[in-house]
């Protein structure tokens, strides 16, 4: 019996099945026509090979198709299809002979927002909020913002909730995405400066003011409000009203100054925060309620 070369065979079915120049679809016909062959060639493997031949043969198998998989990704990141295409791809389970499709949608897109875009939505790279790995890139680019001690669980379920949660059909740019984050975080500052300023802790209403302080230059602010003010922005028939982080000089004056009732006015002037992100606020008896 001729020796049969699985290795030699398996590279030249790959090598026929992707002859280039190809178009997208011809790409995934070519894929899906080599997956399927070799998982026919796998079936009819004689059964007396022996157990270390099929055991090289599956390893080599498998090291063929991550690189032709590998390819098929490389080939679709470098043509950016709007707004990020779904990638198709064949993957084999661990220990069977099957295979199963999974659709991977890319958060990032690498499109960046332009002229009217950049000043309606902010500038920055284009997000999918319904890309597989959206939450992750989305904490990935906000993880220099602070958020107060003993607030991380109300800052992990902001991603999950509200304008930063996934959702089909909609984009944010990189900019908008942590300005948001900068908001959250701010009312977390706002709301520990009155839990400390509440029991007397000097050090964390302190830390807490000083912080405030600080959110006027973080980047996530300035890239959206070089200049938070409250009457920086031009309005309707010429008024002036509050730039996007408008609000911002009044909590951070007030907590600097040690006024317990001005961050608490001045928090709920705003109507920027969530109350899941300021329970100590929500509970000061002096606490008027988020504004209408």
């Amino acid at each position: 019996m001729p020796h049969h070369d699985v290795e030699t065979d398996l590279d030249d079915l790959l090598r026929s099945t992707a002859p280039p120049p190809l178009t997208r679809q011809q790409q995934e016909t070519a894929f899906t026509h080599a997956w399927n062959s070799v998982m026919a060639s796998r079936t009819s493997t004689p059964a007396s090979a022996s157990t270390d031949l099929q055991h090289e043969w599956s390893v080599r198998q498998a090291r063929r198709l991550d690189v032709v998989t590998a390819q098929q990704v490389r080939a679709r990141r470098q043509r950016r299809l709007a707004r990020a295409g779904a990638i198709t791809l064949a993957v084999a389970l661990a220990g069977t002979g099957t295979a199963a499709a999974a659709t991977y949608l890319a958060a990032r897109t690498g499109e960046r927002t332009s002229g009217w875009e950049a000043t309606a939505a902010g500038p920055g790279e284009v997000l999918r909020q319904d890309g597989s790995d959206y939450v992750d890139v989305a904490r990935q680019l906000t993880a220099d913002i602070p958020v107060a001690p003993g607030h991380q669980a109300q800052s992990e379920a902001q991603f999950n909730v509200g304008a930063l949660a996934p959702r089909a059909d909609t984009q944010i740019s990189t900019s908008a995405l942590r300005a948001q984050v900068a908001q959250n975080a701010i009312c977390t500052w706002a709301d520990a400066w009155i839990a400390a300023d509440a029991t007397g802790d000097t050090a964390a209403r302190r830390a807490a003011a000083d912080t405030l302080t600080a959110s006027l230059t973080w980047s996530a602010v300035t890239d959206v409000d070089p200049s938070p003010s409250p009457t920086g922005a031009p309005g309707d028939a010429g008024a002036q009203t509050e730039t996007r982080f408008g609000w911002l000089p009044a909590i951070t004056a007030a907590a600097v100054a040690g006024d317990h009732r001005a961050v608490l006015d001045a928090v709920t002037d705003s109507g920027r925060c969530n109350p899941q992100l300021t329970p100590a606020l929500n509970t000061d008896p002096a606490y008027r309620g988020p504004a209408r």
